[in-house]
């Protein structure tokens, strides 16, 4: 396998499917603060980060530059909402989400479960998982 070297995002301010070619690159997980001037980001506050923010199941989802997090919302809405429904899962369940991510298999289930356990050998995707659970 190929180790990944960098995780860069492309800033488009406008309504699109894809930024332009001539839309600027930034890494992820950079600090707003350091980027340049030019940058066209709005509300940045000094210290943050660029992390990117994603919808799923009517919930929010930070995701760090090396958290796992599944871009087909539509698919991942469905697929998570009938893996609960075979799982049966109910009040008395403890859902163990193994490889969890940023934790969207199990939060979107949290509310049909007793407790959830989130596994995964990222260290950014815990956190973001936790930050994501409350």
């Amino acid at each position: 396998p190929t180790p990944l070297t960098a995780a860069l995002m492309q800033l488009h301010s406008g309504v699109s499917n894809a930024a332009p070619a001539s839309a600027p690159l930034f890494p992820l997980g950079q600090p707003l603060d350091s980027l340049p001037s030019t940058a066209p980001l709005e509300g940045g506050e000094p210290g943050a980060r660029l992390d990117i923010h994603e919808s799923l199941c009517g919930l929010k989802f930070r995701v760090s530059p090396t958290s796992f997090f599944q871009v087909n919302t539509a698919g991942a809405s469905t697929l998570y909402s009938l893996a609960g429904e075979w799982a049966a899962v109910g009040p008395g369940t403890v859902l163990l989400d193994v490889c969890c991510g940023t934790g969207t298999i199990g939060l979107t289930l949290a509310r049909n479960v007793a407790k959830v356990v989130g596994v995964d050998i990222v260290e950014e995707a815990i956190r973001d998982a936790r930050e994501n659970a409350t």
